[in-house]
């Protein structure tokens, strides 16, 4: 499995790709993809692959919908790749440890729920 790097800052919602640009289809004058976490609150349904968020047990509901993150959504939008990570310490805004980059299908926006399908693994993340 290919091996890419990238970084995210404490409390963003993308990441920085340093490597990798033409595999994983990032342009490299705008290197970065979104991140999704995989938790107790937004999870993976591993046998369909289907990736859901809904409110956040901290009362924040909808906060895929929220003007802060419209960056996070242009990208998924534009079909770039994500890089997922496992669990977040909510105290200190840290992302756990990175599973890997996948491809996506379209993304779902609702009011209620934000849903994508993961359609492949594209390669591990250092």
């Amino acid at each position: 499995m290919a091996l890419y790097k990238a970084n995210q800052q404490r409390g963003s919602w993308v990441a920085r790709l340093l490597n990798g640009h033409a595999e994983l289809g990032v342009p490299v004058d705008d290197p970065v993809v979104a991140v999704l976490i995989d938790d107790e609150e937004s999870h993976i349904d591993w046998k369909t692959g289907c990736y859901v968020s809904g409110a956040a047990s901290t009362g924040l509901a909808d906060w895929w919908n929220k003007p802060s993150h419209e960056e996070w959504r242009r990208l998924l939008r534009d079909g770039r790749p994500i890089l997922l990570r496992k669990g977040m310490d909510w105290t200190t805004r840290t992302a756990g440890p990175k599973i890997g980059f996948f491809s996506i299908g379209t993304p779902e926006f609702g009011e209620t729920e934000f849903s994508v399908r993961l359609t492949g693994r594209l390669g591990s993340c250092e």
